[in-house]
């Protein structure tokens, strides 16, 4: 089978980010072997990833948002324009994904909303100069209406806006306020003080149609979705939805304004509901399991544009049918990297032994480490377009943070990841679909990051919990859990996450499809024992507080904080997963209360000295225990209120040798993903992944906070070292 490019996986990836519970019997993960794109060619096309597509008065042109951009493109379909920048080097998205844009002045303009650092500002860009003037800012002056004082608002974040049929009116809502804006005259006006999200202005303009009644109990808002009508005469409202089992969003008038059409997300599924006006009611047009689903009326009337898994099409009314639109985005690539890199000098953690030892040259050409010339072993003269001065340096393996819960707003964390050092980072529940998104903006050189090793999102089951966080409601059968694993095989998921209350008959499906499909599992475990999950195929096991017991899974203690080990019982399942290469994955800081009081790194700083509560004393015997036994033992931190040198510091503290800790968070986590053949550690052949560091981390751990310079598959991505950086002759 011909290798897919990364650009043809992210392609793939966004048409098929909607998780189902169906999937075709023979799913294959097309994708395990990923290459990067040629980087000979200077763009990159597109054609999928499409969000909150909206469409001009003229009904001839569409405007979407696609990768922290708004792109343009003919309502027919065909190549589409970016008109506004994307993502900035700050790792800020330049706009918001689900706030949709709007083409106005017969295809002169667009409004949109741009993030900034104060929250998001209403913005008017020039499509034919790309100049752009705010029309609502975040600074937080003063508006009033008429010079009413008792009806005044402070220009705050925009939740969302519509535009009249001309484009001469703009409503804002900023959660808070309904603002109306008059372009023409630069008049503003403060409609209501009402909490307000999604809206949208009636034909004639006396009217909206609004989310969250202000007039009901907050108490109440929280258990169900309601949506009414505000009459902008008398400031009247007419609740005209009340739902108690799904979220309402993207509420749009009909042409004539006697319906409403609108998308209820529930039980898995997102549907399109026409409501009556006059009579309340409902009828659901279509409904299936896109996520993220978007609409927008056509102004004839008669269809919508729909957005829904990366792609857009026409939804006809009168048939009920949809048509898919087709675009093309073409992204520019980043500049092609150096041939070689020489790093000369410097005291080696190859990772492959306990002991460091002296390095005169370390050859890198591409992305592979080509050559090592260590302790003399060679006297070849080695040549490179870039040489590093590494003397008195410590030089090691990239770090690799084996739990991360990522999401959209992360970009910028994972920027600060790679400027710790951290290569590689394991996200063990991948559930929003930008992920996705962030991994191939890397891969594509767009934005700097580490690798991204994706696990699903945690599939759970219970009387009460949900798989795929309330996406696809409780997994009980068997067949279903088989089709969700080669579902995330063909999204091209690394392996799959198990969440505490799946029941061991559905982890033991799990485990045999993951392995048929050549993918990871993950465990938080629960009702399964950690002694069930090894025998189920479970590969690596998180949280050393949720300690096995090796009784029946269905006598595990209620009060699992206040439970003893069975000591027996843990050193023979030790011993067996060590056999198995079961990895532990321990979470040390997280699951300490001790050493986790707060949200604030100097205040958690404050415990670290202070680590000696019998929880902790537990916790660390247990880990002891798992080592001594040949446990494979990995490092994550599972939250960001602490840099991962940190959670390091956690595990000397508690007398771990630092060469352990060191190989824990390199080469022991790339053996527990599957990918220690390529990077891990510092071998010829292996990929470039190295970190130079201004310190002794095998005397002090912390020194690990003094990254110098970052190596990622062959490219220096941070670099502190600038003076020490030449090219050679």
């Amino acid at each position: 089978m011909r290798q897919t490019t990364a650009v043809e996986l992210f392609t793939q990836r966004l048409y098929l980010f909607a998780i189902t519970t169906v999937c075709l019997v023979g799913c294959v993960k097309p994708f395990a072997n990923r290459i990067e794109p040629s980087r000979q060619e200077p763009y990159s096309a597109f054609k999928s990833g499409a969000v909150a597509a909206s469409v001009s008065a003229s009904g001839e042109e569409l405007s979407f948002s696609f990768l922290g951009a708004i792109w343009v493109v003919d309502a027919s379909g065909g190549e589409a324009e970016q008109v506004t920048s994307g993502w900035g080097r700050d790792g800020l998205s330049r706009v918001p994904p689900s706030i949709p844009s709007k083409i106005i002045d017969n295809g002169d303009k667009l409004i949109f909303v741009r993030n900034s650092r104060t929250g998001r500002e209403l913005r008017l860009v020039d499509l034919h100069t790309k100049a752009e003037s705010v029309l609502w800012s975040t600074d937080g002056h003063l508006v009033c209406s008429n010079k009413n004082r008792n009806e005044c608002a402070y220009t705050g974040p925009v939740r969302d806006f519509v535009t009249s049929s001309d484009g001469d009116v703009v409503y804002v809502s900023t959660g808070t306020h309904l603002v109306e804006i008059d372009r023409t005259t630069g008049r503003v006006r403060v409609i209501c003080d009402c909490r307000i999200r999604f809206f949208d202005v009636s034909p004639d303009g006396n009217s909206i149609i609004h989310d969250g009644p202000a007039t009901l109990p907050v108490s109440i808002q929280r258990e169900a979705s309601f949506a009414s009508q505000l009459d902008l005469q008398t400031r009247e409202q007419n609740p005209l939805i009340i739902d108690f089992e799904g979220s309402i969003t993207n509420l749009q008038y009909s042409k004539s304004g006697e319906y409403i059409f609108f998308v209820r997300r529930s039980a898995g599924e997102e549907c399109i509901v026409k409501l009556y006006v006059m009579s309340g009611g409902q009828t659901n047009l279509v409904c299936d399991s896109a996520r993220n689903m978007s609409i927008a009326m056509h102004p004839s009337g008669g269809r919508l544009i729909v957005t829904k898994d990366g792609q857009i099409f026409v939804f006809e009314l009168s048939t009920q049918s949809f048509r898919r639109i087709p675009f093309t985005t073409n992204l520019r690539r980043a500049e092609a990297k150096p041939e070689t890199i020489v790093i000369k000098g410097g005291t080696l953690f190859s990772g492959v032994g306990d002991q460091p030892y002296l390095c005169e040259r370390i050859l890198i050409v591409g992305q592979n480490i080509d050559q090592l010339d260590c302790n003399g072993s060679s006297e070849q003269v080695l040549t490179a377009e870039t040489v590093i001065d590494a003397a008195g340096l410590f030089v090691m393996p990239g770090l690799i943070d084996s739990h991360a819960h990522l999401s959209y707003q992360d970009i910028e964390r994972l920027e600060s990841l790679i400027s710790e050092g951290v290569t590689t980072v394991v996200d063990p529940a991948t559930w929003y679909p930008n992920t996705l998104v962030q991994e191939d903006l890397i891969d594509l050189g767009i934005k700097v990051g580490p690798r991204i090793i994706r696990m699903s999102d945690a599939i759970d089951g219970g009387d009460e919990q949900v798989s795929l966080r309330a996406y696809l409601g409780r997994v009980s059968d068997p067949e279903i859990i088989r089709s969700l694993v080669r579902r995330y095989a063909v999204l091209g998921y690394d392996g799959i996450k198990i969440y505490e209350n799946l029941d061991p008959k559905m982890v033991r499906a799990a485990g045999k499809e993951a392995l048929q499909q050549k993918m990871l599992v993950w465990g938080h475990l629960g009702r399964t024992s950690w002694e069930e999950a090894v025998d189920f195929g479970v590969n690596v096991i998180s949280h050393v507080n949720l300690f096995p017991y090796c009784s029946s899974s269905s006598d595990w203690p209620e009060d699992r904080d206040d439970a003893v080990p069975d000591w027996e019982c843990l050193s023979k399942l030790f011993q067996l997963m060590a056999e198995k290469d079961v990895t532990l994955d321990p979470t040390l800081v997280k699951v300490t209360p001790e050493v986790w009081p707060a949200q604030r790194f100097d205040r958690l700083k404050a415990q670290l000295d202070d680590l000696s509560s019998e929880q902790f004393k537990m916790h660390v015997e247990i880990i002891d225990l798992a080592r001594h036994s040949g446990v494979n033992l990995i490092i994550g931190r599972d939250n960001w209120d602490w840099d991962y040198a940190y959670e390091l510091e956690a595990y000397d503290r508690a007398g771990v040798p630092p060469s352990d800790i060191l190989k824990m968070a390199t080469a022991n986590a790339a053996r527990a993903i599957g990918r220690d053949g390529e990077f891990g550690t510092i071998e010829k052949g292996k990929t470039a992944d190295i970190i130079i560091v201004d310190g002794e981390p095998l005397e002090r751990i912390g020194d690990l906070r003094n990254v110098s310079m970052v190596i990622k598959e062959g490219e220096i991505v941070v670099d502190r070292l600038s003076t020490a950086v030449y090219s050679s002759d």
